[in-house]
């Protein structure tokens, strides 16, 4: 089942994520210069999984060490349907107009 993750407002932000049983580091933060949100990803033994990932919708943020994640990826989905602007500052989070979504394989061919 998709989870979506509650992610911080904050320009820039640390936190941790359960997924599949295990636990995740995430730093994320928004780069003004490029108008984009950035992401890393390693386990709780500071393996990196993930460095700079520009977040982007429909986009895998696993493409490298698949095997690090349990069975799924991580996505930006959009929540709002016909909306066309890009991922900004403010509408990125749970209620907002794009998620940070975790979704297992079986459910990756749906997005």
């Amino acid at each position: 089942m998709a989870l979506q993750i509650d992610t911080p407002q904050a320009p820039f932000s640390g936190y941790s994520v359960t997924l599949g049983g295990t636990t995740f580091n995430f730093v994320q933060r928004w780069n003004d210069r490029a108008a984009s949100w950035y992401l890393d990803i390693s386990d709780a033994s500071g393996t990196v999984i993930r460095k700079g990932a520009k977040l982007l919708p429909k986009v895998p943020l696993i493409l490298r060490n698949k095997s690090l994640m349990p069975n799924g990826n991580l996505y930006i989905v959009k929540q709002i349907t016909g909306y066309t602007g890009n991922i900004t500052r403010d509408n990125l989070g749970l209620g907002s107009t794009f998620t940070l979504t975790y979704i297992t394989t079986t459910e990756e061919g749906v997005i």
